[in-house]
């Protein structure tokens, strides 16, 4: 019994298997329409400190209130959630590592 041979796509003796081969050339594509003009992000610019920065999400008044609710028991989490940013965004407010400008002065109200 003679060896059965592998059938390659596009053999000349079998047109139809396992799909029929393409006669004519694929359409090209249409020509995708422009996309329409977004609006730029807020520049950065050296210099501007807390929400004077293009790309602030905070206001000093919020800072404040981060730093006087977590001694009071909120967890990081629900100020994050509150305050609509991320959790280490809180945790880089409360260990001094962003907002710097505001570390010297202590919160208007709540702790002593």
């Amino acid at each position: 019994m003679p060896k059965r041979q592998r059938r390659r796509y596009g053999d000349p003796e079998d047109v139809a298997w396992p799909y029929p081969r393409r006669q004519a050339p694929r359409p090209s594509r249409p020509i995708a329409k422009p996309l329409p003009p977004v609006a730029p992000l807020p520049a950065y610019k050296p210099g501007q400190k807390g929400s004077k920065h293009g790309r602030a999400k905070l206001t000093e008044k919020d800072v404040e209130q981060i730093k006087i609710l977590r001694p009071s028991g909120w967890t990081y989490m629900a100020l994050a959630r509150e305050f609509k940013v991320s959790r280490s965004t809180i945790c880089q407010i409360l260990s001094g590592t962003s907002w710097q400008h505001l570390a010297g002065s202590p919160p208007t109200e709540g702790t002593p």
